[in-house]
């Protein structure tokens, strides 16, 4: 499983960096300006970037003359590098407080011109209102992996309102053959924030390919609210290859929350190990509630974690009031938590899973494969209570074998279900070996507290009562 480090840049870094560049005065407190700009100005953007950094802050107004579908459309760079190596991008970096409000317009990359980001923050703070942000395409630089292909947070804070990031692209190059958040990358302690807001149909591609909609990395910070992430895509081909996180991945030191929002249609395909169709967090700390993770899949030699995929964390996550559904995990080889993947090897690093719906997901293995865990695979501390894991199922092909259809508990799993259901799921391997319908213990702790485990196939529970 590939993580991140952190490769020791902080905040106070980047703002020394900023100061020996000079545009440390666009830090400092000062009197924020309107600047107005009719549809398509271009180069006015890029002034009024400039000018506001310049001037410790200020206000964008874009398509003032109130053109409809109005595109700013971004043909070549403002900034080759930001002195870290993280390649171009087609505005000026945002080094101080700056508040855009699109009046719903559209700022793209030309689809013909080179390849660069839209835009990166750098130390500042960034608001976007009513914008959407498209057609970023962010390629590896010789010292870095492509990231952030329509956005780049950069130790700054962003937050968008009503704001929409679609059709951006991260990529790897045959020298640094890695991307990272084809929508938006979060890195050096960033904060990003979403309220009402879509990241969609964006993806990262290469051997090593993470976060199709955003990547969160190196202690940043993720806040969704009644948003979307939908419909993002991360590839990696050849066999030894990784993708990691079709909706958004968390890394170490990271923290996501998202509330009310829905995470769905992502999908993450690998020749060699696939993981987190929707969320993947690794080390960090989720908190998801209110909302709906759904349709979204992953498939590889090895897949793991169709709708979230919670792993070597020692932070306790939550999912609370939340429907997993639909969500699916194909295998050539080895297949577990079509729904929910956890792996945690300390009870600080529990998963509670609450009020929560865990329903329809499927887990499939390859003829001779192994599928575990058609809801739920379990090998750290997990807590349900009053949830619902119901009409989940595996498939393993001739000779397979598939093992819990609601719940795969390996041997370090320690799960604990208080009240709830574990009802109609599934496993079956035609020709090979099917156990443990709704709960398969491999030789760990199930405790049942009140949960009802019943008409499940082709059984209800092996190695465990229940």
């Amino acid at each position: 499983m590939r993580v991140r480090a952190a490769p020791g840049v902080t905040r106070a870094m980047v703002l020394a960096l900023l100061a020996s560049l000079g545009v440390w005065a666009g830090l400092q407190p000062a009197q924020a300006a309107t600047i107005s700009l009719h549809c398509g100005d271009v180069t006015g953007l890029i002034s009024a970037i400039t000018t506001a950094n310049g001037s410790g802050g200020g206000t964008i107004d874009l398509n003032d003359n109130n053109v409809a579908n109005c595109t700013y459309t971004v043909a070549t760079t403002a900034v080759s590098d930001d002195g870290q190596g993280f390649g171009s991008s087609g505005l000026p970096l945002v080094t101080s407080a700056i508040v855009v409000n699109g009046n719903n317009s559209t700022i793209a990359r030309d689809s013909n011109a080179g390849a660069f980001r839209v835009l990166e923050v750098f130390g500042g703070t960034l608001t976007l209102n009513s914008v959407t942000v498209s057609g970023g395409l962010a390629e590896a630089t010789s010292t870095r992996e492509g990231a952030g292909g329509g956005i780049l947070n950069n130790a700054g804070s962003v937050a968008l309102n009503q704001a929409h990031v679609t059709g951006n692209q991260a990529t790897g190059t045959a020298s640094v053959n890695d991307a990272d958040g084809g929508g938006i990358d979060n890195v050096f302690g960033g904060a990003l924030i979403l309220n009402g807001s879509s990241v969609s149909a964006n993806s990262a591609v290469a051997a090593t390919a993470v976060g199709g909609g955003i990547d969160n990395a190196n202690n940043g910070a993720v806040t969704a609210t009644a948003s979307s992430i939908d419909g993002n895509q991360v590839t990696a081909t050849g066999s030894f290859s990784i993708a990691q996180a079709g909706g958004i991945s968390n890394f170490p030191g990271g923290v996501l929350s998202l509330s009310g929002t829905d995470v769905s249609g992502n999908v993450v395909s690998s020749g060699g190990e696939a993981d987190g169709g929707g969320i993947a967090n690794f080390e960090g700390q989720i908190s998801v509630a209110n909302g709906t993770i759904s349709n979204n899949t992953v498939s590889g030699n090895t897949a793991n974690g169709g709708g979230i995929l919670n792993q070597n964390s020692t932070l306790t996550s939550s999912v609370k009031g939340t429907v997993i559904t639909g969500n699916a995990v194909s295998a050539t080889a080895i297949a577990a938590g079509a729904g929910i993947f956890t792996d945690n090897s300390t009870t600080a690093g529990q998963l509670t899973v609450a009020n929560a719906q865990i329903t329809g997901n499927q887990n499939t293995a390859g003829a001779g494969g192994q599928g575990f865990g058609g809801g739920i695979f379990n090998n750290g501390a997990l807590s349900t209570n009053n949830a619902a894991i119901s009409s989940n199922s595996i498939l393993a092909g001739s000779g397979g074998t598939a093992q819990g259809g609601g719940l795969f508990n390996q041997n370090q799993g320690n799960a604990v279900l208080t009240r709830g259901t574990v009802t109609l799921n599934t496993a079956s391997a035609p020709g090979g070996t099917a156990g443990g319908g709704g709960i398969y213990n491999n030789g760990g702790t199930v405790s049942i507290r009140g949960a009802r485990v019943k008409n499940n196939q082709p059984d209800n529970c092996e190695f465990t009562r229940c």
